[in-house]
């Protein structure tokens, strides 16, 4: 059953939705300060002074002047009377924005010293302006309607852990490393080179590395080769089956050089798995020690790949989505989370990429 309305104002905006009105409502009169000016054959318009003597009734305002307005009508019945009777979760919008206020059948204007203001469910107050009162609505009911946008709000603005969350587990972006490489681990094979140490090749090579080397700018330990990717220093023509290059390129200026050594250390059919990051904080031993050049994205990372490796031989992978995101920059340990947290991988949310580049 239609209810019975009041609309204020009879222009522009009250033309574009008179079907969309009259569907919903019934409009027992239109009040407009020009209703001398103005007539409707089916309905009656009339001054706002007359409001006084028209029924009872839910008072709609059709105008983006809405302050002024309410100001008006609670100087014609009382505040009370207007408080009572304004309505705002009704305004005819045929767009999202109305199902929004329709979804908040308790929103309540009053009208306070010459101000307008609108109380939500929590008794919060929103002072309210002439164009902005609905968009300054919108925004606060749908942030108080999520409550994780909330305990954001509320949190501090330090990490719990500062070290990507070592001290209190495993590093999230660990997970994806570790899923980049298992998925790949066919690859790691023959003579194996690995930045810095030789823990991947020995999880994911198993029996089938016959050679393991590693590489470091320093040259310490056995088994240990002093070498620059960057540089090409200590990289020799095609003589790894596989080089394992995990968070290695954001701490290389030059990284263009750094991707045409690798593929010069590649035996033919030999592949090199590289992970970067993508959404991350500074490793600040790493920058302080050697510098943190970059962060990656796909584009640039085809930029750098392609031309060496050829397309057709370059396979990218993004990790991660923003719930992993954010537990990453705040340092939360992947034990924090749970296995369906991981589930999602958000191409615009990437903690990491993971890069398969075969040499051909």
């Amino acid at each position: 059953m239609k209810e019975k309305v009041i609309l204020f104002g009879a222009g522009q905006l009250f033309a574009e939705r008179r079907t969309l009105i009259e569907e919903k409502d019934e409009v027992i009169c239109i009040l407009d300060n020009l209703a001398e000016e103005k007539t409707d054959s089916f309905l009656k318009i009339a001054l706002p002074d007359e409001l006084m003597f028209l029924p009872d009734g839910p008072i709609i305002i059709m105008s983006d002047y809405f302050v002024q307005m309410v100001l008006q009508v609670s100087r014609i019945i009382g505040i009370s009377e207007c408080n009572k009777r304004i309505r705002i979760g009704r305004v005819y919008y045929p767009i999202e924005e109305d199902e929004k206020l329709l979804a908040c059948e308790n929103l309540q204007i009053t009208v306070e010293s010459n101000k307008v203001y609108c109380i939500l469910d929590s008794n919060e107050r929103i002072l309210l302006d002439d164009k902005n009162y609905l968009k300054n609505i919108y925004r606060t009911v749908t942030r108080r309607k999520d409550i994780l946008l909330d305990k954001l709000i509320s949190m501090k603005a330090q990490p719990v852990d500062a070290y990507f969350g070592r001290k209190r587990g495993e590093p999230v972006d660990r997970y994806y490393i570790e899923k980049f490489l298992e998925k790949h681990k066919r690859l790691i094979c023959g003579k194996c080179l690995e930045i810095a140490e030789d823990v991947y090749t020995k999880q994911f090579g198993q029996d089938r590395v016959t050679d393991s080397i590693m590489l470091h700018v320093e040259g310490w330990g056995n088994n240990v080769i002093k070498g620059n990717l960057e540089t090409g220093d200590g990289i020799n023509t095609e003589t790894y089956d596989t080089m394992i290059i995990t968070q290695t390129l954001m701490f290389i200026y030059n990284v263009e050089s750094a991707v045409r050594h690798i593929y010069k250390g590649l035996k033919k059919g030999g592949a090199a798995l590289i992970t970067v990051s993508g959404i991350s904080q500074i490793a600040r031993y790493d920058d302080d020690n050697w510098g943190m050049f970059h962060s990656f994205y796909l584009s640039g990372l085809k930029r750098i790949f392609y031309p060496v490796f050829g397309e057709e031989n370059v396979e990218i992978i993004h990790y991660g989505n923003v719930k992993t995101a954010m537990a990453f920059l705040y340092g939360a340990a992947r034990e924090e989370l749970c296995e369906d947290d991981f589930s999602v991988n958000d191409m615009d949310y990437p903690i990491i990429y993971g890069i398969c580049a075969i040499k051909k």
